[in-house]
C-alpha cells in the first residue's frame, strides 16, 4: 500500500512538472489595421487549459480575455484577434497565455501586437508655375515598419506611380501646369509570418496657376476743392503677399516717384492744390506680389481754385453797378 501511494504521489509530481513546460513561446505579430491575427503557443502537459489575457498600452496589469468584440479562442492554443487597431486591441498592445494543469500554472512570455496604420492629413497646396513643391510623409502618423514607400499622382479616376519616387517625401521642381492634381503615397508594410500589406496617405490637391497679378479696381480721377482732402483707390489680387506703393507726378515733372507712407490700397491726399499736390498732378499705384508687379491706370487730381481780385467799381447814386470775374482765374 505504501508502494502504491509513493507510486500515485511521484506521478502527480511528473505530471505538474510537464504542465509548466512552454515549448513554443507567442511571438510579436503585425499586419494592417482591420485585419486579423493570430497569437500561439505549445505546451506539454496533462490536462492543459489555457486562458489568454491582454494588456493594453496605459494599463499596469494583463487581464483575461473572453471571446467577443473581436477575440476568439480565448481559451484555446491559438488566440485570434480581429480588426486590430481599434479600441479594444491597439497598437503595442501585449499578449500572454496562462496554462494550467490540475493546481499549478505556468505564463508564457508576452507578445506585442504590431499595428501599421497610417493616419493624419496631407496638406493640399497651391503654387505658380515654376516654383517647387514638397510633400512630406512626416506630418502623418505612421505605426508599424514601412518597408517601402510609392508615390502616386491620380490620373483619371486611377492613381498611377511615379516613377523613382520611392521615399518618404515627394519634391517637385519647376512646376508646369500638367503637373496639377492630386498625389498621395503608398506605404508597404511586413507582415506576420510572410508577405505584406498595403495602406495609402489620403491625397493632397496641388494647384499650379500663373499667378500673374491682376488690377481688379484702377484708381479714379479725382475733383475737388483747394485745400479738401480726395482719396484714389486700388485693389489687386495676386500670390501669397500683395504689397502697394503710391507715384506721384507733377505737372512740372517728367516721371512718376514714389509717394512716402502711400503703401495700402487707398491714398489719401489732404489739402490739395497746395505744391506737394498741385492742379494736374497724375498719381498711379505699382502692385507686388510673390512673383512680380502691374501697374495700375494713370489718374489725374483737378484743383477748384479760384485766384484774383473783382475790381472796385465807382458809380453816382441811383445808378447800376456791374461786377465781373474777368480778372479772376
Amino acid at each position: 500500500m505504501r508502494y502504491l501511494y509513493f507510486l500515485v504521489l511521484f506521478w502527480f509530481s511528473i505530471s505538474q512538472s510537464i504542465a509548466q513546460t512552454v515549448t513554443t513561446q507567442p511571438t510579436n505579430q503585425s499586419d494592417c489595421d482591420g485585419n486579423g491575427v493570430s497569437f500561439a503557443t505549445v505546451a506539454t502537459g496533462i490536462s492543459l487549459t489555457y486562458q489568454w489575457q491582454r494588456k493594453k498600452p496605459g494599463e499596469a496589469a494583463f487581464s483575461n480575455l473572453a471571446n467577443g468584440s473581436g477575440i476568439t479562442n480565448a481559451t484555446t492554443t491559438t488566440l485570434g484577434v480581429a480588426s486590430i487597431g481599434n479600441a479594444s486591441n491597439p497598437h503595442d498592445a501585449e499578449y500572454q497565455c496562462i496554462i494550467t494543469s490540475g493546481t499549478t500554472s505556468v505564463t508564457t512570455n508576452s507578445a506585442k501586437l504590431i499595428v501599421n496604420k497610417v493616419t493624419g492629413t496631407l496638406a493640399d497646396q497651391t503654387k505658380c508655375i515654376g516654383d517647387n513643391v514638397g510633400f512630406n510623409l512626416v506630418s502623418l502618423a505612421i505605426t508599424g515598419s514601412v518597408s517601402s514607400y510609392q508615390w502616386q499622382k491620380k490620373v483619371g479616376t486611377t492613381f498611377t506611380d511615379i516613377a523613382g519616387e520611392v521615399n518618404n517625401s515627394l519634391n517637385l521642381t519647376n512646376l508646369t501646369a500638367a503637373q496639377a492634381g492630386n498625389y498621395r503615397c503608398k506605404l508597404t508594410f511586413p507582415i506576420t509570418p510572410t508577405g505584406t500589406c498595403v495602406r495609402y496617405s489620403d491625397d493632397a490637391a496641388l494647384a499650379v496657376s500663373t499667378c500673374v497679378i491682376t488690377i481688379t479696381s484702377q484708381p479714379q480721377n479725382q475733383t475737388d476743392c483747394q485745400g479738401n482732402s480726395v482719396t484714389f483707390s486700388v485693389a489687386a489680387t495676386g500670390f501669397g503677399t500683395v504689397t502697394y506703393q503710391w507715384q506721384r507726378k507733377k505737372p512740372s515733372e517728367t516721371v512718376f516717384t514714389n509717394i512716402a507712407g502711400a503703401t495700402t490700397t487707398n491714398n489719401t491726399i489732404s489739402g490739395v492744390g497746395n505744391a506737394t499736390n498741385p492742379n494736374g498732378s497724375e498719381y498711379r499705384c505699382v502692385v507686388t506680389d510673390a512673383n512680380g508687379n502691374a501697374t495700375s491706370n494713370v489718374s489725374i487730381l483737378t484743383v477748384n481754385s479760384v485766384s484774383g481780385t473783382i475790381s472796385n467799381v465807382s458809380i453816382c447814386q441811383n445808378n447800376n453797378a456791374n461786377f465781373t470775374t474777368t480778372g479772376l482765374t
